[in-house]
């Protein structure tokens, strides 16, 4: 029978990577012989994962922690020299399992060693991912997308700055939570647009599938279901929250690269053409702001001034460009 120490070892060969398959086969069937022996492995995990400075996490030193780690559970035995790739793998292993430590243990502590995920999408770009808890979320221009490594284990919240179109993964037991500066949205499976820049005087929350609650955080109002079809208006403004029917469905298509303005205010529409194409825009006369369009354009296939060209074909509006920015007037 292995002692102690030979188990610790085998435990230090697993998180540095450094054994072979057989090895690790043997510890599992170890670990799985007994809730003992299960709860003595996440232990000395724990252990492991604790000699590594927070602070260093980024500049990890697999040798250091693995001294550190004798110290601290009394393991005997000479110093090893790692492989110059060992790190990698190890920065790795201990990311995941901190993940299991924190879904069989609850230990808070475990995952808050590790820095939030921070999805950021720059103007002009767009970005499509899959979510640890499997829900698909495509990002728009301009947007910031922050969750914790916990994510799909312990919770499933998230921070948005920008707009977002999600659909999320069922989940009755871990609800999903998502939530800008203004508003906050609890859902348990669904398909929905939330677009909040901060810039823009509207927070807008389109429901395609399923169901939602929103919480107005400026006025920290009551909270309000929305059912399939509702598009909610949130004014910063004002702090007033509407809802309205709607054709959701079309709130996604910026995710397939189409451009729809229906019944848009130019103000909108300037903010949208300069997210998607990293331009400037000048509106001159403000009266023009509040002018409404209708038109659908394919922005892959389109340049900004094509648009502004069909646009400027109502006759409610013309437009030029001085050296960086575009003047409407």
């Amino acid at each position: 029978m292995d002692t102690k120490n030979d188990i610790d070892i085998r435990i230090v060969d697993f998180l540095t990577g450094s054994t072979d398959a057989e090895t690790i086969r043997a510890l599992e069937e170890w670990v799985r012989s007994s809730r003992e022996n299960r709860d003595y492995f996440i232990s000395q995990c724990e252990c492991w994962i604790a000699a590594i400075d927070a602070d260093s996490a980024a500049r990890y030193d697999a040798e250091k922690a693995f001294e550190q780690f004798k110290l601290r559970t009394g393991i005997h035995g000479r110093s090893r020299r790692l492989s110059p790739w060992v790190p990698w793998v190890a920065a790795a292993a201990i990311t995941v399992i901190a993940s299991v430590f924190a879904f069989h243990t609850g230990k808070k502590a475990v995952q808050e060693r590790f820095a939030d995920i921070v999805v950021e999408v720059p103007l002009g770009g767009k970005t499509h991912m899959t979510l640890p808890d499997g829900t698909v979320a495509w990002l728009n221009a301009g947007s910031r997308l922050t969750y914790s490594q916990g994510f799909g284990v312990s919770n499933r919240s998230l921070s948005l700055s920008g707009e977002g179109y999600f659909e999320v993964t069922k989940n009755k037991d871990l609800p999903f939570y998502i939530a800008s500066e203004d508003l906050a949205i609890r859902v348990t499976g669904t398909q929905f647009n939330f677009r909040d820049y901060p810039e823009d005087p509207e927070a807008v929350v389109s429901l395609v599938e399923g169901r939602v609650i929103l919480h107005n955080r400026i006025a920290d109002a009551g909270e309000v279901a929305l059912r399939p079809g509702d598009k909610a208006y949130l004014d910063k403004s004002l702090h007033q929250l509407r809802l309205e029917r709607a054709r959701t469905r079309d709130s996604a298509a910026w995710t397939r690269d189409i451009l729809l303005f229906d019944e848009e205010t130019l103000a909108n529409i300037v903010a949208i053409l300069e997210r998607t194409y990293d331009v400037n825009i000048e509106i001159m006369d403000e009266r023009l702001a509040s002018y409404r369009f209708y038109g659908s354009f394919y922005a892959r296939e389109m340049s900004v001034g094509d648009i502004l060209s069909a646009l400027q074909s109502t006759c409610k509006i013309r437009f030029r460009t001085e050296g960086q920015t575009i003047i409407l007037y």
